[in-house]
């Protein structure tokens, strides 16, 4: 299964990242794959990250806020998050009002992650 792809809709370009059944060392492998593609947009990328039915653990959690700040954050890439839980969503709603992750939302649909790409 190809976990990372681009993809468009309603011409929209953004970079999916299937986590959906990844062990612990694939979601580690898909997040590191993510950033070195991020890392070659130079204008960034809109990313959806579809965690479905995942449980991720603390060292994916670890090096994801490492990415965000070294890659993500520099290059403004919008990022939402699909299947997030609903401790996930208030940890996430925290975070966005200390003004980190204010580039994340998390979403029900990959149409809504759509709707809010087109509406940047």
């Amino acid at each position: 299964m190809e976990r990372v792809r681009w993809r468009e809709e309603q011409g929209v370009r953004f970079l999916l990242a299937a986590y959906t059944g990844a062990t612990s060392r694939e979601a580690l492998e898909v997040l590191e794959e993510v950033g070195r593609i991020v890392e070659a947009e130079p204008d960034g990328a809109f990313l959806v990250t579809d965690v479905r039915g995942t449980d991720l653990d603390r060292a994916w959690v670890s090096r994801g806020k490492s990415i965000t700040m070294t890659v993500f954050e520099p290059r403004q890439t919008r990022i939402a998050l699909l299947g997030v839980t609903e401790f996930q969503r208030l940890a996430l709603t925290g975070m966005q009002r200390l003004g980190k992750g204010r580039r994340l939302r998390p979403v029900s649909t990959l149409d809504e992650a759509v709707a809010w790409f087109a509406s940047a």
